[in-house]
């Protein structure tokens, strides 16, 4: 997964403070992106369950496929 366009981060981090402190701008494995996700939600099973569910509708294909490359 790609991280996030300077001009993005200006932009989205502010509003989300769980976001911001978990925010890496390195590339990040499928397990820290459920880790980061279930941050924002309050636990790791709603992250997984969350990313799963975007990978099972078709939501992020390119995202979802360097994610497990």
């Amino acid at each position: 997964m790609r991280p996030l366009a300077p001009a993005a981060c200006d932009e989205i981090l502010p509003d989300f403070p769980t976001l911001a402190e978990a925010y890496s701008p390195e590339p990040i494995d499928w397990e820290e992106a459920v880790r980061i996700v279930g941050e924002v939600l309050g636990s790791k099973r709603l992250g997984r369950q969350a990313l799963e569910a975007h990978r099972a509708r078709g939501l992020g294909l390119e995202a979802h496929r360097a994610l497990t490359a």
